[in-house]
């Protein structure tokens, strides 16, 4: 049971990932008062926040494209300078420019201090800004892992032709007439002298990303 909500909501930002606020109020009103809410007024950080992210304050809200709508979010959650940030889909909605300013203001909050939580359906930005992963199926932990492990990632390695490889550091993952791929972790020595070996006509070696970590949990049954 919650029991310390105010508290919580008093140093906790939020951006939602359908973002619905009061239709006929401006950009510039709509931030004010939340502000308010924090007991904060349109300071030097919120300007330097509107100016980040291009927001035109004398706009409606109901006036704007679904990537200005998440830009206000954006800026209401920052603006009072909160110690837990959480954001559902930030990006979603946002040009390139804008994603791109938007991790680089969330990295330089988490270097301050700042606690942030993201959910998100793209697996590469969370592979590349965060420092551990949470699978939830259900409401329910599926399975957690550290990315700093993905520093040094498993290879996935696709062999057309020659001989299968019988290896203990080698996972088949995939077997069909034309190819097989492999999931490899080791010394990569030992990688290229087992391809050596098995003389394939034609080999691709990749670094495991994280969506194929996820598609693996997925093929095991693990978030079904």
């Amino acid at each position: 049971m919650v029991t310390e909500s105010r508290v919580i909501k008093g140093f906790t930002g939020y951006v939602p990932s359908d973002v619905r606020y009061y239709r006929n109020l401006t950009v510039g009103r709509l931030i004010k008062v939340s502000n308010r809410f924090h007991r904060g007024s349109f300071d030097d950080e919120t300007e330097r926040l509107c100016d980040l992210f291009e927001l035109d304050l004398t706009k409606r809200f109901d006036e704007l494209s679904t990537g200005n709508k998440k830009k206000v979010a954006i800026v209401c959650a920052l603006a009072f300078k909160p110690k837990v940030l959480i954001l559902d889909e930030p990006t979603s909605g946002l040009d390139p420019v804008m994603q791109k300013r938007l991790f680089t203001e969330l990295t330089n909050q988490a270097a301050n201090g700042v606690a942030i939580l993201l959910s998100s359906h793209n697996l590469g930005e969370v592979q590349e800004y965060c420092d551990r992963v949470v699978f939830i199926k259900q409401g329910r932990i599926v399975t957690t892992a550290d990315l700093a492990e993905f520093s040094q990632p498993q290879k996935i390695v696709m062999v057309r032709g020659g001989k299968e490889i019988c290896h203990s550091n080698f996972q088949l993952l995939e077997n069909r007439r034309d190819k097989r791929i492999y999931r490899y972790r080791g010394e990569p020595g030992i990688l290229l002298e087992l391809l050596k070996q098995a003389a394939p006509d034609d080999v691709t070696i990749a670094n495991e990303s994280l969506d194929e970590y996820f598609m693996d949990l997925y093929g095991q049954g693990e978030l079904k």
